[in-house]
């Protein structure tokens, strides 16, 4: 016999209104069937949904399971902030219930790490802001004076994953919330800037690849020092009609790929004709992609437009044709690669939550349950990942 949940509908109803999900949304995805829902949220109806299916949509809403029960008026539920909407295309390819409940993941994870701080009576560093330069290339020298930004370090980074960790670090020490979100599509959102006077946050997409998110980090950060809460998708492969997009990526750009260090890079190595091989070359010496490459030499007037975007195209189609000949080559050898579970956590997680989350657990606040819990990976991978966290410098 099924366990029915007797909640309250109004708030049942209420719950998902507030977090802007939409039956169509939760229908797509294969959660519930839409008239199967209406009938769950229809006063006049005496059809409900199991524990278990309650129990899914709560952690779908991110809300307690006992709240579905509760009054709507008792429950403290925040409204979502409004975001103004700078992404110019692609649109069709997310709805916006996806993006609110992104939105919602960061939120949490915030708070999340707020409480940590406080359980662990740590004091986090705070957000302070700096003058919002109009010229492009000051901004960017400003930003890389103010976070600590060291281009010897930057020439040295092993990896595009190690210059992203440096980066995300940079950025949280100065006291902004940095955390990727799932379940959307690259090219319908590559990031989002939540604006606070104390604890700003960026949203990265965790699908996409190691120099996409250090782009979007600094992308996203001239909003947040523009005190405005956005979502974006309009970056460095494509010319933007809106001007604040375009200012964002000339920062941003000027940041990783500093017109001096540039200049100075062309002239050691030689470099004058601009293969997809030299532009590589280059993207290896910045830690950045060959994308950001080839937009900085079209901004800098190294070639010209229809030069770039040929130059763009040999990429792409490279990057394809190995995507395509590494698959084959699994393929015929059998060659199956398992998650790296830890890896792909703390990629995702905000590096201030994991030091927290390790702190935590030294100081016997969390224990390896609650890290299971928090960062939904099975218990068996906790001990690595507080093997890792123990090698990083802690503030």
């Amino acid at each position: 016999m099924a366990n029915w949940a007797l909640i309250n509908k109004e708030t049942f109803s209420f719950i998902r209104t507030v977090r802007g999900i939409t039956l169509e949304f939760i229908e797509e995805k294969g959660k519930f069937k839409k008239d199967k829902f209406e009938k769950w949220e229809n006063l006049e109806s005496e059809i409900y949904p199991t524990v278990n299916q309650a129990k899914s949509i709560a952690k779908y809403y991110h809300v307690p399971f006992a709240g579905f029960y509760m009054n709507k008026g008792d429950i403290d539920l925040k409204h979502l902030p409004r975001l103004i909407n700078m992404r110019s295309y692609h649109e069709d390819l997310v709805d916006e219930s996806a993006i609110n409940i992104a939105i919602i993941e960061l939120l949490n994870e915030r708070e999340l790490y707020i409480d940590t701080c406080k359980k662990t009576k740590y004091k986090q560093p705070l957000f302070s802001n700096i003058e919002m330069l109009s010229d492009a290339e000051l901004l960017a020298d400003e930003i890389r004076k103010r976070f600590g930004l060291d281009i010897e370090i930057q020439y040295s980074m092993e990896s595009a994953r190690k210059f992203y960790l440096y980066i995300r670090e940079l950025i949280e020490n100065r006291g902004i919330f940095v955390q990727a979100f799932s379940g959307i599509e690259v090219d319908a959102l590559r990031g989002m800037a939540i604006y606070d006077k104390k604890l700003p946050i960026i949203g990265i997409n965790d699908k996409d690849y190691y120099p996409g998110k250090v782009f979007t980090i600094f992308h996203e950060l001239v909003h947040i020092l523009n005190r405005k809460s956005t979502t974006c998708n309009d970056f460095y492969g494509s010319f933007s009609s809106r001007q604040e997009e375009v200012f964002c990526n000339a920062v941003a750009g000027e940041v990783l790929v500093p017109r001096q260090y540039l200049s100075l890079t062309l002239e050691e190595q030689n470099i004058d004709e601009f293969t997809v091989q030299n532009v590589e070359k280059l993207a290896n010496k910045f830690s950045i992609s060959k994308e950001v490459i080839s937009r900085r030499l079209l901004d800098l007037s190294y070639i010209n437009k229809a030069e770039y975007e040929e130059l763009v195209a040999l990429i792409k189609q490279r990057f394809e044709a190995d995507k395509e000949r590494t698959k084959k080559q699994r393929r015929e050898k059998g060659t199956v690669i398992p998650r790296n579970m830890v890896r792909e956590t703390i990629d995702k997680t905000s590096t201030n939550l994991c030091k927290m989350f390790y702190r935590a657990y030294d100081n016997g606040v969390y224990d390896k349950l609650d890290l299971a819990r928090y960062m939904e990976i099975d218990r068996k991978h906790i001990d690595k990942f507080i093997g890792e966290v123990s090698k990083w410098q802690m503030n």
